[in-house]
């Protein structure tokens, strides 16, 4: 089984979580976006 290691989770892809996934991302962390539904 294969696992991915991410420096970030965040939860919920709302405006608040995607802009702090993009920062992240862009400030060069992995991060996994995790949305409901």
């Amino acid at each position: 089984m294969a696992q991915d290691q991410y420096d970030y989770i965040v939860v919920g892809s709302g405006f608040g979580g995607s802009v702090s996934a993009l920062r992240l991302s862009e400030k060069g962390y992995r991060v996994l976006v995790i949305e409901k539904g």
